[in-house]
C-alpha cells in the first residue's frame, strides 16, 4: 500500500508536471501569439502613421497650392482695383477741366449774348425814338395844314 501510494503520488506529480509544461507551453504561445500581435499592430500602425504623414503632406501642399493662388488673385484684384481708382479720377479731373470750361464758355457767350440784347434795346429805343419823332412830326404838320387834331381826324 505505501508502495501504490508512491506510485498513486507519482502519478499525481507526472500530472502534475505534464499539466505545469502544458501550461507553460501555452503561456509561451500565448506570448509568441502576444508578440506576434503587437509587431503585426506596430508595423500596421507605422504603415498607418506613414500613409497620414504622407496625406498631410499632399493636404499640406494643396492649401499652401490654395493659399498661393488666393494671394495671387487678391493681388490681382487688389491691382486692378488701384488702376480703376486711378482712371476713376483721371476721369474726375478731364469731367472738372470740361465742366470748368463748359460754365467760362457759356458764362462768356451769356455776357455776349447780353451785350447784343443791351445793343438791339438801345437800337430799338432809337428806332422808336425816330419813328415817334416822325409821326410827332407828320402829326404836327397834318394839324397845321388841316387845323384838326389827328384825333378828330380818327373819329371821323
Amino acid at each position: 500500500m505505501a508502495e501504490q501510494l508512491k506510485s498513486d503520488e507519482k502519478l499525481a506529480l507526472e500530472r502534475e508536471k505534464r499539466m505545469i509544461n502544458q501550461v507553460q507551453e501555452g503561456l509561451v504561445t500565448m506570448n509568441e501569439i502576444i508578440k506576434g500581435t503587437k509587431e503585426q499592430n506596430l508595423i500596421s500602425l507605422s504603415h498607418q502613421q506613414t500613409l497620414l504623414s504622407e496625406q498631410n503632406k499632399k493636404l499640406k501642399e494643396m492649401v499652401d497650392n490654395i493659399q498661393t493662388s488666393v494671394f495671387g488673385r487678391q493681388q490681382a484684384i487688389e491691382t486692378e482695383l488701384n488702376d480703376h481708382r486711378a482712371k476713376i479720377q483721371e476721369i474726375e479731373t478731364v469731367v472738372v477741366k470740361s465742366v470748368t470750361t463748359a460754365n467760362r464758355t457759356v458764362e462768356s457767350e451769356l455776357g455776349r449774348f447780353e451785350k447784343i440784347i443791351s445793343a438791339f434795346e438801345k437800337y430799338i429805343d432809337t428806332q422808336i425814338g425816330d419813328v415817334k419823332a416822325q409821326y410827332q412830326g407828320f402829326i404836327d404838320e397834318h394839324k397845321a395844314a388841316r387845323g384838326e387834331s389827328f384825333k378828330e381826324l380818327l373819329r371821323k
